[in-house]
């Protein structure tokens, strides 16, 4: 069996593995807060072992007291991060609630009134029943039926045989102070846990790395998923392209647009799908995506029976060098817009027939008006008839009051 000096030793070389392996997770994960708890945890147990193993070489508060109490903290984050990653709260903080209470505890029976076994004890039951209570939690029918359940299951058996092993120092400790037959049982536990814990962290630093990326691979898989469905239900056409023009992804309604099926397109390149007159407009188009702009224009497309249509196509290339595009058919809308391009000139030439009416109008009906107007006014002023002049009158009033009538409307009109 290994010397204890040496299980010391590669416990706390698995402390610092564990704490170094998840922080690099931490920072792969962008920040999960399942991977950041387990970071906090894994150093905060890395830095408690390693002022355990420099007992004997400074004050006894940093080996004893300060060690087990870092090491309460770290155990209580490694916990909080089981709960999120299981999708629970975190719950209240009492990491460092209960890291100051052993502290001060551990404090009292180091100055106060020393006795190693009860120091021992308290700190073997702490870590014990914190142990205890990530089984507990890894454990949930839940987390059996979960994609991970395997790695959660043993990182749960892990907790409980470091739990057990810390619950029997706990107890072997006083008994050996009351029988003497007992010192040897606890001495060799001693040496047991100091070693599980070797192998707790080694399971840790494996198992807690597979299920980060496990993780992480879901939801990559649930991001491409969800991108994969909006592309498809897309009313556009949506078309990925390599940096040498041959398609290498299309939606469904791009695929319909240009005639094929999205098995069909694939491998065609852009110059496949583009009608002859738009071929060495593409040189302009390239240049733009080697400049980082959008390219926005309208393309005659090639179907694959031959026919062509008119597309909107806006496109940019991404940092990998591929670019991504979007096509519309807007052959309707231009069709729709001649069409309301000859109703505006037939409605110009339309007003123009009207003008040019009315103004004629104007000089047909407005001239012999006036004739009428001025002989009656001569000859009502020639005539000596009382009558006659009544009439007269009469006949100027009438003209001159359908002159104005003629004057208003072809004013308005």
């Amino acid at each position: 069996m290994l010397e204890f000096r040496t299980l010391v030793t590669l416990a706390l070389f698995s402390s610092l593995l564990l704490a170094f392996a998840v922080l690099f997770v931490n920072l792969k994960s962008r920040g999960e807060p399942a991977v950041r708890a387990w970071a906090w945890g894994a150093g905060l147990g890395a830095v408690g072992f390693l002022l355990f193993g420099l007992r004997g070489t400074g004050p006894e508060w940093v080996s004893f007291v300060l060690a087990n109490a870092v090491g309460v903290a770290g155990r209580i984050w490694i916990y909080y991060g089981h709960r999120l990653y299981l999708g629970k709260p975190r719950g209240p903080r009492w990491d460092i609630p209960a890291c100051l209470l052993v502290a001060a505890v551990l404090a009292y029976f180091t100055y106060v009134q020393p006795d190693p076994v009860w120091r021992l004890s308290i700190a073997s039951c702490v870590l014990c029943a914190l142990h205890v209570l990530s089984a507990q939690v890894l454990l949930t029918p839940a987390s059996r039926r979960a994609p991970d359940g395997t790695w959660l299951v043993t990182i749960a058996l892990v907790h409980l045989l470091t739990g057990l092993g810390l619950g029997l120092r706990a107890i072997l400790g006083p008994l050996a102070t009351l029988d003497p037959e007992w010192t040897q049982a606890a001495r060799l536990m001693e040496t047991l846990v100091v070693g599980n814990i070797t192998l707790f962290n080694i399971v840790l630093t494996i198992g807690l790395s597979s299920l980060t990326v496990s993780h992480t691979q879901r939801k990559f898989q649930a991001s491409e998923e969800r991108y994969r469905s909006l592309v498809e239900q897309a009313a556009y056409g949506i078309f990925v392209s390599d940096d040498r023009g041959h398609i290498v992804d299309i939606n469904a309604a791009g695929a319909a647009m240009l005639g094929y099926s999205p098995q069909e397109v694939i491998g065609l390149n852009i110059r496949d799908v583009v009608s002859e007159e738009e071929l060495p407009n593409q040189a302009a188009i390239q240049a733009i995506y080697a400049s980082g702009g959008v390219a926005t224009t309208e393309q005659r497309m090639k179907r694959k029976d031959g026919s062509s249509f008119t597309a909107e196509w806006v496109a940019r290339r991404l940092s990998d060098g591929r670019v991504m595009g979007l096509l519309r058919d807007i052959t309707l809308d231009k069709q729709h817009a001649d069409a309301l391009l000859q109703a505006k000139l037939s409605a110009e030439e339309a007003n123009r027939s009207k003008s040019e009416f009315v103004a004629n109008m104007s000089h047909e009906i407005r001239t012999p008006l006036n004739a009428i107007v001025g002989m009656a006014y001569l000859v009502r002023r020639d005539s000596t008839d009382p009558k006659q002049t009544e009439r007269l009158d009469r006949i100027e009033t009438a003209s001159s009051h359908l002159l104005s009538i003629v004057n208003d409307v072809l004013d308005i009109a």
